[in-house]
Order: structure tokens, then sequence, then C-alpha cells
């Protein structure tokens, strides 16, 4: 990985400064003087970000979670840990996750509550002391070939014991496929405002939709969703109209991916990575 000549990396921490906990990464041209293995040697993991570019057997991975969610777009991200570190501060992720352990072993720690449910990229922070002391799962280790999913919004961290540790994250990520995405395809424009600004407060508003064939929801199910939302929004539309405009928020996703996976292919291809 560190010779690749098109992957860029991250060498992270977690570090305590006044009592909290922080991310700390090395500056670029701390790891051109020193080397990246020094800083591993010295607690930093190693982190990988768009692996599914470089990797066909990845993209592989990525594409097909694509398919079976009916979501816009799927990433994978490598994390390589030294013994007995950790390389995040505890937080929760803006997407669905689901970690593949690939070799050695983790011990993790997993909220029992969404913190911040269907979170979003914009409602991502650091988490408050009292959100930090809520109630956990019991910790657990993960081994080789274990997965563990993790719904977004979700508090969780992980370090190691006296082995490394190398794992893959795929990020589910929901951008363009929510209920207020939906909303705004099948209401009239002077109505998009209000959805608009009412995302970050209505939970609901911020809900995954499975937008791959066959529905991942049943038809009355989705009516319930769309209703719901209505209902908490105080606006009214056509059935109708609403899987209309699902119809066509299904149809966007899906020129969107084809675009994106072109353009992979094209950089993968210059690498000699092609998917088979």
């Amino acid at each position: 990985v560190l010779s690749h000549p098109y992957v860029a990396f991250k060498l992270v921490k977690k570090v305590l400064r006044d009592g909290k906990e922080w991310l700390g990464i090395v500056p670029p041209e701390m790891v051109q003087e020193r080397g990246a293995l020094a800083f591993f040697h010295n607690g930093y993991s190693l982190l990988v970000n768009k692996l599914e570019r470089h990797w066909a057997t990845v993209a592989k991975v990525a594409r097909q979670l694509e398919l079976s969610f009916g979501l816009a777009h799927v990433s994978c991200n490598l994390y390589l840990t030294p013994p007995n570190a950790s390389g995040f501060e505890s937080h929760w992720d803006w997407m669905d996750v689901i970690v593949v352990q690939m070799s050695g072993a983790k011990n993790w720690s997993l909220w029992k509550e969404a913190t911040v449910p269907y979170s979003t990229s914009k409602l991502k922070r650091q988490p408050e002391d009292y959100e930090l002391q809520a109630t956990r799962y019991a910790d657990f280790q993960l081994e080789k070939g274990d997965m563990l999913y993790i719904p977004r919004g979700t508090l969780h961290n992980a370090s190691t014991g006296p082995t490394q540790s190398l794992h893959l994250t795929f990020g589910i990520e929901p951008t363009g496929c929510l209920v207020a995405d939906w909303l705004t395809h099948c209401t009239a424009p002077e109505f998009h405002p209000l959805i608009h600004n009412s995302t970050d407060h209505l939970a609901i508003l911020r809900r995954s939709l499975p937008l791959g064939p066959p529905w991942g929801l049943q038809l009355d199910e989705l009516q319930s969703l769309f209703r719901n939302a209505l209902e908490q929004l105080d606006i009214d539309v056509r059935y109708e109209d609403a899987l209309t405009g699902l119809e066509k928020l299904r149809s966007e996703v899906e020129v969107r991916r084809t675009v994106r996976w072109s353009r992979d292919d094209e950089f993968r291809a210059k690498i000699g990575q092609t998917i088979s």
C-alpha cells in the first residue's frame, strides 16, 4: 500500500487533550521526513480511503452492496492498527457501515441507541460527555472473518490488544436517497424550503430509501412512511404522485451510479485493476 503510486493514505491516532478524545493526524511533511512505518510503530493507524477505486475485488463487493441496498454509493476504507493502539476517538458515522475483520483482532465498544438517529454529514460532531455516558453493549472482539454492522449515528470506538489489526469498512452512503429527497421529487417547489429546513430536526426525513428492485420495503410500509412524513410537515400529496416521484428518484440514482462506475473503471484500467 505504501509504495502504490496512486494510493493516498493518512496516519491517525486517538489523542487525549483537556480530558477529551480527539483525532490526531500526522502532517504529510512529517510523514515524508520520518517515514510512515516510524509513526505506525509509535501507535498510529494507517488509513486508506476509497479503496474501491484501487482494487478490483473490493470494487466488486462495493458494487454488489450498492445494488443490494439500492443506494447511490458504497465506499471502502482500510484500517491497519498496531498493537495496543486506537486510531479514532469515540464517534459516530453519517453512513451505515459494515466492518470486515481481515486479520488480527480488534476490540469494540458500541452504544445501544443511536446518538443522532439517521445522522447526516451535516449533523456529525464531537459527542458531548453525557452522550458518552449512555448505555453500551458489552465490549466484544472481532477476529479474522468476523463482520459487524453499525447503524449511522451510533457511537462506537475500537482498539487493539497485543496483536495488530487489519479491517475493511464498507460505508453505505445515503446521500440523495433520503425520505427528504423523495418528498422534493413529488411536491411543488414552494414546499422544498420547508422540507430542507426540517431535515435536521425531523429524523423521519433522514431515513434511507431502499431504491433497488425489488423494493426493500413493502408498498404498505412505504405508504405509512410517506404519510408519517407528510403529517409531521403538515402538507398533503397524493400517494400516486409520491410513487411517480420515487421512480424518478431511483432513475437519477442509477444514472449517478453508472457515471461513477464508468469513471472508476477508467481509473482502475490505468493501474491494471480491471473488474472481470
